[in-house]
Protein backbone atom coordinates (compact mmCIF):
# COMPACT_ATOMS: atom_id res chain seq x y z
CA UNK A 1 0.00 0.00 0.00
CA UNK A 2 1.36 3.39 -0.72
CA UNK A 3 0.74 6.29 1.14
CA UNK A 4 -1.56 8.36 -0.51
CA UNK A 5 -4.20 5.92 -0.83
CA UNK A 6 -7.66 5.98 0.97
CA UNK A 7 -8.31 4.05 4.21
CA UNK A 8 -10.82 1.47 3.69
CA UNK A 9 -14.71 2.56 4.17
CA UNK A 10 -16.60 -0.13 6.24
CA UNK A 11 -19.66 -1.62 5.03
CA UNK A 12 -22.67 0.31 5.06
CA UNK A 13 -25.72 -0.65 7.33
CA UNK A 14 -29.46 -1.59 5.11
CA UNK A 15 -32.64 -1.13 6.84
CA UNK A 16 -33.61 -4.70 8.09
CA UNK A 17 -37.02 -3.03 9.50
CA UNK A 18 -37.47 -1.54 6.13
CA UNK A 19 -37.29 -4.97 4.48
CA UNK A 20 -39.38 -6.85 6.59
CA UNK A 21 -42.36 -4.08 6.81
CA UNK A 22 -42.35 -2.49 3.64
CA UNK A 23 -44.26 0.89 3.31
CA UNK A 24 -47.70 0.39 2.10
CA UNK A 25 -48.78 2.64 -1.06
CA UNK A 26 -50.80 5.52 -0.36
CA UNK A 27 -52.91 5.48 -2.77
CA UNK A 28 -55.38 1.97 -2.00
CA UNK A 29 -55.38 3.38 1.65
CA UNK A 30 -57.23 6.42 -0.14
CA UNK A 31 -59.27 4.65 -1.96
CA UNK A 32 -60.59 2.70 1.01
CA UNK A 33 -60.78 5.79 3.00
CA UNK A 34 -63.42 7.48 0.75
CA UNK A 35 -65.17 4.30 -0.23
CA UNK A 36 -65.59 4.26 4.16
CA UNK A 37 -66.94 7.82 3.85
CA UNK A 38 -69.00 7.22 1.08
CA UNK A 39 -70.81 4.00 2.51
CA UNK A 40 -70.85 5.97 5.89
CA UNK A 41 -72.60 8.68 4.42
CA UNK A 42 -75.26 6.76 2.23
CA UNK A 43 -76.49 4.73 5.43
CA UNK A 44 -76.86 8.00 7.61
CA UNK A 45 -80.07 9.25 7.83
CA UNK A 46 -81.05 13.37 6.90
CA UNK A 47 -80.80 15.38 9.87
CA UNK A 48 -83.24 17.48 8.74
CA UNK A 49 -86.99 16.73 9.53
CA UNK A 50 -89.00 15.99 6.57
CA UNK A 51 -91.73 18.50 7.90
CA UNK A 52 -91.58 22.19 7.52
CA UNK A 53 -90.92 24.45 10.08
CA UNK A 54 -93.33 27.10 11.16
CA UNK A 55 -92.92 30.54 9.78
CA UNK A 56 -93.76 33.75 11.37
CA UNK A 57 -94.55 36.52 9.18
CA UNK A 58 -93.84 40.03 10.14
CA UNK A 59 -94.60 43.09 8.24
CA UNK A 60 -91.82 45.23 7.42
CA UNK A 61 -92.64 48.40 9.73
CA UNK A 62 -92.11 45.38 12.48
CA UNK A 63 -88.78 44.40 11.10
CA UNK A 64 -87.30 47.55 10.49
CA UNK A 65 -88.52 48.89 13.66
CA UNK A 66 -86.69 45.99 15.81
CA UNK A 67 -83.73 46.28 13.46
CA UNK A 68 -83.55 49.78 14.60
CA UNK A 69 -83.40 48.75 17.93
CA UNK A 70 -81.20 46.32 18.18
CA UNK A 71 -78.98 48.53 15.66
CA UNK A 72 -79.45 51.17 18.71
CA UNK A 73 -77.73 48.83 21.16
CA UNK A 74 -74.34 49.84 22.15
CA UNK A 75 -71.42 47.95 23.53
CA UNK A 76 -70.67 48.44 26.90
CA UNK A 77 -67.59 50.46 27.61
CA UNK A 78 -64.82 48.37 27.83
CA UNK A 79 -62.34 49.54 30.40
CA UNK A 80 -64.34 50.62 33.36
CA UNK A 81 -63.65 48.02 35.39
CA UNK A 82 -60.24 48.04 34.83
CA UNK A 83 -59.91 51.35 35.41
CA UNK A 84 -61.45 51.12 38.78
CA UNK A 85 -59.36 47.67 39.75
CA UNK A 86 -56.56 49.64 38.70
CA UNK A 87 -57.58 52.79 40.76
CA UNK A 88 -58.15 50.38 44.03
CA UNK A 89 -54.98 49.81 43.48
CA UNK A 90 -53.09 52.80 43.38
CA UNK A 91 -55.02 54.11 45.99
CA UNK A 92 -53.83 51.04 48.17
CA UNK A 93 -50.25 51.64 47.20
CA UNK A 94 -50.40 55.20 48.22
CA UNK A 95 -52.17 54.75 51.24
CA UNK A 96 -49.49 51.75 52.59
CA UNK A 97 -46.53 53.75 51.02
CA UNK A 98 -47.54 57.12 53.53
CA UNK A 99 -46.54 55.58 57.05
CA UNK A 100 -43.35 54.34 54.96
CA UNK A 101 -42.32 57.68 53.78
CA UNK A 102 -43.47 59.59 56.75
CA UNK A 103 -41.22 57.73 58.82
CA UNK A 104 -38.41 57.81 56.41
CA UNK A 105 -39.28 61.82 56.59
CA UNK A 106 -38.42 62.22 60.09
CA UNK A 107 -34.96 60.91 60.05
CA UNK A 108 -34.26 63.39 56.71
CA UNK A 109 -31.74 66.19 57.73
CA UNK A 110 -33.08 70.13 57.01
CA UNK A 111 -31.93 70.09 53.18
CA UNK A 112 -33.08 66.90 52.66
CA UNK A 113 -36.63 67.44 54.23
CA UNK A 114 -37.25 70.68 52.33
CA UNK A 115 -36.06 69.04 48.66
CA UNK A 116 -38.53 66.12 49.48
CA UNK A 117 -41.79 68.01 51.59
CA UNK A 118 -43.74 67.91 48.44
CA UNK A 119 -44.22 63.64 48.50
CA UNK A 120 -46.58 63.71 52.16
CA UNK A 121 -49.18 65.58 50.25
CA UNK A 122 -48.66 63.79 46.71
CA UNK A 123 -49.25 60.23 48.32
CA UNK A 124 -52.16 61.92 50.26
CA UNK A 125 -53.77 63.63 46.89
CA UNK A 126 -53.33 60.06 44.90
CA UNK A 127 -54.64 58.03 46.94
CA UNK A 128 -58.12 60.69 47.40
CA UNK A 129 -58.08 61.26 43.67
CA UNK A 130 -57.49 57.01 42.84
CA UNK A 131 -60.45 56.79 45.74
CA UNK A 132 -62.71 59.56 44.00
CA UNK A 133 -62.01 57.87 40.17
CA UNK A 134 -62.70 54.18 41.23
CA UNK A 135 -66.07 55.08 43.08
CA UNK A 136 -66.58 57.01 40.04
CA UNK A 137 -66.01 54.04 37.65
CA UNK A 138 -67.95 51.89 39.39
CA UNK A 139 -70.95 53.96 39.44
CA UNK A 140 -70.78 55.09 35.80
CA UNK A 141 -70.11 50.92 35.00
CA UNK A 142 -73.11 50.19 37.07
CA UNK A 143 -75.46 52.46 35.55
CA UNK A 144 -74.22 51.47 31.60
CA UNK A 145 -74.96 47.79 32.67
CA UNK A 146 -78.61 49.10 33.63
CA UNK A 147 -79.40 50.52 30.85
CA UNK A 148 -78.27 48.02 28.45
CA UNK A 149 -79.97 45.41 30.40
CA UNK A 150 -83.18 47.87 30.02
CA UNK A 151 -82.87 48.63 26.60
CA UNK A 152 -82.23 44.40 26.09
CA UNK A 153 -85.19 44.08 27.64
CA UNK A 154 -87.14 46.41 26.17
CA UNK A 155 -86.41 44.59 22.58
CA UNK A 156 -86.95 41.08 23.85
CA UNK A 157 -90.58 42.48 25.07
CA UNK A 158 -91.35 44.23 21.52
CA UNK A 159 -90.19 41.15 19.83
CA UNK A 160 -92.59 39.13 22.39
CA UNK A 161 -95.55 41.59 21.36
CA UNK A 162 -94.51 41.00 17.50
CA UNK A 163 -94.92 37.21 18.25
CA UNK A 164 -97.99 37.07 20.34
CA UNK A 165 -99.66 39.38 17.23
CA UNK A 166 -98.65 36.71 14.51
CA UNK A 167 -100.32 34.28 16.11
Amino acid sequence: MSDTSLPPTPPRRTNHTAERYPRPSAQPLRRTLIARILSSLSRRQPDVPATSERRLTITQSDWSQLHAKVASLREPIPYLAAVSWTCIGITVSAILALPVWLSADSELSGKSHKNFVFVTPLLIMIAISGSVIAVFAFAVGYQAKRIRTATAENVLAEMDAIYNRSQ
